[in-house]
């Protein structure tokens, strides 16, 4: 039995871990925006995730749309909140469009979500990647993602602590010290007291102390 999925969009076919809840579009946002080694943060994903949860409440108390599919997306965002799904959520932090790749991979995991609950394959409750199921009922993704990070903010940012001790510590061995000065030194100069200081904290601020710009 395989291990892969095939999904199709307007470009193509591509395949997909079997078992992955996201789809199509969050595996052609990883192939074109592999810019670093950090995923979007899961703070801002659950954010996302409760915005889209109080819009299908929303559409449920007010009575519009199909309660059967808002019910199922409540669930799935629900499913989401608990961690459970964590791992499917795949983006780097540096993506284009203002963050539509992690929006298009919150979609695919809710919609998902909603396909396996209604007994159908991984992949079979398919998503258009201009029409998402729930774009005509739900925030675009600027608006969502204006909503979403003051939840950020709040959960996330203003918890923080700044390491001081490890902020002195990067700061005594970082190779940026020379470079600081460069404009005094030349740029010449810097790069060559950071190649023979090579994280030598001692040495580096020997060098630095002992060396005047005119001394060059």
């Amino acid at each position: 039995m395989t291990d892969t999925r095939t999904e199709q969009d307007f470009l193509g076919q591509r395949a997909l871990p079997k078992d992955a809840l996201y789809g199509i579009n969050t595996q052609r946002a990883m192939e074109n925006f592999a810019l670093g080694q950090k995923h979007t943060e899961l703070s801002l994903i659950h954010a996302m995730v409760q915005v889209k949860k109080a819009s299908a409440r929303t559409y449920l108390d007010l009575g519009m749309g199909n309660p059967h599919v808002f019910s199922l997306i409540v669930s799935a965002c629900d499913d989401i909140l608990t961690g459970a799904f964590d791992d499917a959520f795949v983006t780097e932090a540096l993506q284009g469009g203002a963050g539509t790749s992690a929006h298009m991979n919150v979609n695919e995991v809710i919609a998902n979500d909603c396909a396996v609950t209604m007994a159908a394959s991984s992949g079979n409750f398919e998503l258009n990647p201009f029409l998402p199921l729930i774009a005509d009922c739900l925030l675009d993704s600027l608006k969502l993602l204006s909503k979403a990070i003051p939840l950020f903010t709040s959960k996330a940012i203003r918890p923080l602590l700044a390491d001081e001790k490890g902020c002195a510590n990067g700061l005594r061995f970082t190779k940026a010290l020379p470079t600081a000065l460069a404009r005094s030194f030349g740029y010449d100069q810097a790069a060559r007291i950071a190649r023979e200081c090579d994280f030598d904290e001692a040495r580096m601020q020997r060098y630095l102390c002992g060396h005047s710009p005119s001394g060059r």
